[in-house]
């Protein structure tokens, strides 16, 4: 019976972890950690040129059609019969500046944004200005080549030099 007692005591001595069950605290934990140069980081790799191109479709599809909604919201005021020539040029824009986009996003954001988005829409005015003047649509289906092709050469120039010393 006093074997009882005895046992219920010596077990409320016991901690409630065993010490080799968990780790100490150190109280001063700078000292503690290994100061090991950070691992250098390295440029991501070059986009190919087909994701390039795509980047420039996806980008002028989307533009296409935000621009012709911001043309249409535009073009509500005043004429009922004018809406077309708003949601075409809106388009116009949209595509332009939507196609510079996505060629500078496919480029992980490296390059110029601002110089491709403005030779695209110069590409594209240039193109319908000489597609007007040629009475013919077949030079219209060049233009969106043109423009991505002169987005990529851009987002590809613009990026800075990187010193061959410098990992980044």
């Amino acid at each position: 019976m006093r074997l009882l007692p005895a046992l219920f005591a010596l077990w409320l001595t016991l901690p409630a972890a065993l010490p080799a069950q968990r780790l100490a605290v150190s109280p001063f934990p700078s000292i503690d950690q290994t100061h090991e140069p950070p691992a250098p980081r390295l440029a991501p790799p070059e986009p190919d040129l087909p994701q390039l191109v795509m980047g420039g479709i996806l980008g002028g599809a989307a533009g296409l059609a935000a621009g012709a909604m911001v043309g249409r919201q535009i073009g509500d005021e005043g004429c009922e019969d004018c809406w077309a020539d708003e949601v075409f040029w809106g388009a116009v824009v949209g595509a332009s500046v939507g196609l510079a986009t996505g060629v500078h996003l496919a480029n992980g954001r490296r390059g110029s944004l601002a110089n491709a988005a403005l030779a695209s829409l110069v590409i594209g005015a240039g193109g319908l200005l000489a597609a007007g003047l040629a009475d013919g649509p077949a030079l219209l289906l060049a233009i969106p080549i043109f423009q991505i092709a002169g987005a990529i050469t851009i987002e590809r120039e613009g990026r800075p030099e990187q010193d061959p010393d410098d990992p980044i």
